[in-house]
């Protein structure tokens, strides 16, 4: 009734939603304000029958919050809403006052709901509006670190913690500090503990790396997270950098973590520190084919660097030459040896195929013809189909015997003189990749990746070399790297923060900083992060007064719409606590 609710006896209150959980003497205090607050309004019920101004006509049945307090900092808007039995008529402007204990550091013990709407009906609006306050000193505010007795932690709050280098263990009442904020008068109990923080020294942690990683990627990673696999530490990360070497070079620590002890280990995960590496020696056996590079100029090209795929940084030795496995192009095939002599005068002899002219070579899929000038001399094969597997030292041991003996005797059977030896050269032989090998490793790349290398790169070959589809030979990631913590890794660190005077003027962001030599004679730095759900808000509670303006004729500002009688506010509101936002 009235805005509140009977909070019934103690064991049907414990099991209510709403408390499961509570600490015993939170919810004992709880308890103990519901039971007031429904008291307070039974006895409103009693006393509105003697009430002046006609409370009896058209009684109040109930006072409800709405809106918020939940944003001390970027301003709110709260309301009341008074709810009659019967219309009512609001005149000249009522206002409902509500009590504020100021708990939360708010500037006001008062603060006044204004009429808004609903003149006419039997549920009257009163609005309260509070502008931003970026310093947190409103009317109603929130900006007092919360204290429960002595044990109110503000790392248990959520507050953010930045551990001190070189702390020394011990119990710290009241150290000094000084803040970025307004916040003044709060006093700290810090605890510091030797087995809770790894070591903020560069370093440290490298010289405890018992398995160090054998494919990391050179570079550096930050924020690295260290992941316990003995013990029960959390939290921890490193900026890590990995050497020329492949290995890791140095660990820093960025974040302390909690909960570590000597001999934990330790791990950084498999593919942390690189994954999807191209490794050094990665050939054209690592992807599924390769084509293109023919022509343009032989030659050794380091440090060419693909486009395509999904990863940077990796660069390959591309070597270009007429090695075995070129490509015969259509040419001409001067002899260089004894002439053949004695064939019919400008005779031509059919397609053959290079075998038929006494080629032994690994070449393939090639035909040319054999021609004679008019004195009867051969004088030249020409390759009229090109083929694949020649080299630039091939020959063609043409013979006289061969030559007469070539279906229909094109030359007329009476070729004579020595063996004539035809020999391929530059001419005839294309210029191709023969090797594309890494020589600077590459890192996120992925299987099926093709990479395109650049015409301008290679030699100016007739078209790209391109390497088709990566395979999981030619693709690693970082091993895994094991650290296992001694008594160098381990330095002392914040363990709890308890907040031991409240203090006022704090904001959600506020970072107090504790003084160098304040938690050890050797400390420097160590700091919390001011939370939100850290500070204490005011508390707007009963008892309520409701204030009227009377009128020229003596009735009050709030009249019954069938009477004309005016009517009076009393009761009680539930508490209501203020928040500051961050």
């Amino acid at each position: 009734m009235y805005g509140a609710q009977d909070p019934g006896n103690w064991q049907s209150f414990l099991k209510r939603q709403d408390n499961a959980g509570l600490p015993i003497m939170e919810a004992k205090s709880k308890f103990l304000q519901e039971q007031m607050n429904f008291d307070s309004l039974v006895n409103f019920a009693t006393q509105a029958q003697t009430n002046t101004g006609g409370i009896a006509q058209n009684p109040l049945e109930s006072l409800v919050y709405g809106g918020s307090l939940n944003d001390t900092i970027g301003g709110f808007t709260s309301t009341i809403v008074a709810t009659f039995t019967s219309p009512v008529t609001a005149l000249f402007d009522p206002q409902i006052t509500v009590t504020n204990g100021q708990q939360g550091g708010g500037s006001s013990d008062a603060i006044v709901y204004s009429y808004s709407t609903g003149t006419g009906t039997n549920a009257l609006t009163f609005t309260y509006t509070q502008a931003a306050n970026p310093t947190n000193t409103g009317a109603v505010a929130a900006n007092v670190l919360s204290s429960t007795g002595s044990n109110a932690e503000l790392v248990g709050a959520g507050g953010a913690l930045t551990t001190p280098n070189d702390a020394t263990a011990a119990t710290y009442d009241n150290p000094a500090y000084t803040t970025n904020g307004s916040g003044t008068g709060a006093e700290f109990e810090v605890v510091v503990s030797d087995t809770d923080s790894i070591t903020l020294l560069e370093n440290a942690l490298t010289s405890s790396i018992t398995v160090n990683t054998t494919n990391g990627f050179v570079g550096s990673y930050s924020s690295t997270p260290l992941v316990s696999t003995t013990g029960v530490g959390t939290g921890a990360t490193v900026d890590v950098t990995i050497t020329a070497s492949l290995g890791v070079g140095i660990i820093q620590a960025v974040t302390a973590g909690s909960g570590y002890a000597i001999g934990d280990q330790l791990t950084i995960a498999q593919g942390t520190l690189g994954s999807g590496i191209i490794t050094t020696g990665v050939t054209q056996a690592d992807f599924t084919s390769f084509s293109g590079g023919s022509g343009g100029t032989a030659g050794t090209y380091t440090g060419v660097v693909p486009t395509g795929g999904t990863g940077t940084g990796v660069a390959f030795t591309i070597v270009a030459n007429r090695d075995n496995g070129s490509t015969i192009v259509a040419s001409t095939i001067t002899n260089s040896g004894v002439a053949l002599t004695g064939a019919t005068p400008d005779a031509t002899s059919g397609v053959l195929n290079l075998t038929d002219f006494g080629y032994a070579g690994a070449g393939t899929g090639t035909t040319g013809t054999i021609t004679s000038d008019g004195a009867g001399i051969i004088s030249e094969v020409v390759i009229v189909d090109t083929g694949s597997g020649y080299s630039a030292t091939d020959t063609l041991p043409i013979t006289p015997a061969l030559l007469n003996g070539l279906a229909g005797t094109p030359f007329g059977g009476g070729v004579t003189g020595g063996a004539a030896i035809y020999n391929f050269d530059n001419t005839n032989i294309l210029v191709e990749v023969v090797s594309a090998t890494v020589d600077t490793r590459g890192v996120n790349y992925s299987l099926g990746d093709a990479l395109t290398f650049a015409l301008a790169d290679i030699g100016n070959p007739g078209s790209d070399f391109i390497l088709t589809d990566l395979l999981a030979s030619g693709q690693s990631e970082s091993t895994a790297v094991t650290i296992v913590l001694d008594a160098l890794d381990l330095a002392d660190g914040i363990d709890s923060i308890t907040v031991t005077k409240e203090g006022t003027l704090y904001i959600p962001g506020e970072v107090i900083t504790f003084a160098n030599g304040a938690l050890g004679a050797l400390s420097t730095g160590g700091s919390i992060a001011v939370q939100a759900v850290s500070l204490t808000g005011d508390v707007l509670r009963t008892p309520i007064s409701f204030t009227y303006p009377i009128t020229a004729s003596g009735e009050a500002a709030i009249n019954n719409v069938s009477d004309n009688r005016p009517v009076q506010i009393q009761g009680a509101l539930p508490d209501v606590s203020a928040t500051a936002i961050a």
